[in-house]
């Protein structure tokens, strides 16, 4: 697996999923690490996360297809967290 930084708060995680495992499960895995604060120096943060994701296909031609479902599948998990 390979996480890189997109810029400011954005992240790209590439995975390779093996038999058994699903993006679901993964995605599941990241959130339940996110509900207990984190710790710096004395200091508790809350963070919250939003994720978008797009597996892919090998009809897709490049990346930047990709990262732009993802992308909008990101801000559509922001506006479900906002509303509940």
């Amino acid at each position: 697996d390979m996480i890189f930084r997109l810029g400011g708060d954005e992240f790209i995680v590439i995975a390779r999923m093996k038999s058994g495992n699903s993006i679901e499960k993964v995605i599941k895995r990241i959130r339940d690490n996110f509900k207990e604060p984190f710790t710096l120096v004395d200091i508790k943060l809350n963070l919250s996360l939003a994720i978008g994701y797009q597996e892919f296909n090998p009809s897709m031609d490049d990346i930047e297809s990709i990262i732009a479902i993802s992308d909008k599948k990101m801000y559509e998990d922001k506006r479900r967290q906002i509303n509940q």
